[in-house]
């Protein structure tokens, strides 16, 4: 990226190269939030309850042993 003039068509296509990781990675993060939240929202329909309640997740890595993939999964969206 060094070489290239800065917002070049050739700088744009190395650093969306360098990006496509990361918004990989994001977009399935919010695909996984956005499914849940709505199975829990038709879940709460389906079972009629009104009030949904959301607690502080802080210490949820310290207490479970799900293997490495599973923890860096977790850490990902904790």
């Amino acid at each position: 990226m060094s070489r290239c003039q800065k917002y070049s068509n050739r700088w744009k296509k190395i650093n969306y190269g360098k990006k496509k990781p990361l918004l990989k990675s994001k977009n399935k993060i919010m695909d996984v939030f956005k499914k849940n939240t709505s199975h829990l929202i038709s879940y709460c329909i389906k079972k009629k309850i009104s009030t949904i309640l959301i607690g502080d997740i802080k210490g949820i890595r310290e207490n479970i042993n799900l293997g490495t993939k599973t923890k860096q999964k977790l850490h990902q969206w904790v």
